[in-house]
């Protein structure tokens, strides 16, 4: 009964149907945020490979329409890429910077902001939420990469392509909700 109630959880986490009540909406957007705090460009490639390759069925008021072109899933695949590679290099400046988190407060609004419009909620309510979905996850990424790098004496390289596995993984799983 108890590997049922699992079960169940586990099909409606990673099912492929879309929960538009504002609770799955507002969830998507802030995990999505939180996604971008690990990694600024996952939330926009994530959305945008996953995207259903029909263009006729978006309609001229989704904001999310641009992320079905061909175009879009090139650009935000190579910038999602380019991070992933670029987070291991020595001078990448920390995430907490001014700049670096800024631009990930941003990108989380956008992503919360654009989830929300799309589903027919409050979008100013998605961007909050995305914005601290991103703070969360930056702030969560850094110390917990810190931290495992000084408890396992693993070189930070490693541990931050564990982070993109993680990235990666979640916001697929958001994302393919989304589409």
């Amino acid at each position: 009964m108890v590997i049922d109630t699992v079960r169940g959880k586990i099909s409606d986490l990673t099912s492929a149907s879309s929960d538009t009540t504002p609770t799955g909406v507002y969830i998507r957007s802030a995990t999505l945020g939180f996604v971008g705090g690990l990694r600024s460009m996952t939330p926009f490639a994530a959305l945008s490979l996953l995207r259903r390759g029909d263009d006729s069925s978006a309609s001229s008021s989704d904001p999310l329409q641009y992320l079905n072109t061909p175009v879009a899933r090139v650009i935000t695949g190579l910038l999602a890429v380019g991070e992933i590679f670029g987070d291991k290099l020595p001078m990448t400046p920390s995430r907490l910077a001014a700049g670096p988190l800024a631009g990930r407060l941003i990108i989380g609004a956008l992503v919360g902001w654009a989830i929300c419009r799309q589903a027919n909620q409050s979008p100013i309510i998605g961007a909050l939420l995305g914005a601290v979905g991103a703070a969360s996850g930056s702030v969560a990424g850094y110390y917990a990469r810190t931290w495992l790098v000084k408890v396992t004496k693993l070189p930070s390289p490693v541990l931050g392509a564990f982070e993109d596995l993680l990235a990666l993984g979640v916001g697929a799983l958001v994302a393919r909700k989304t589409a």
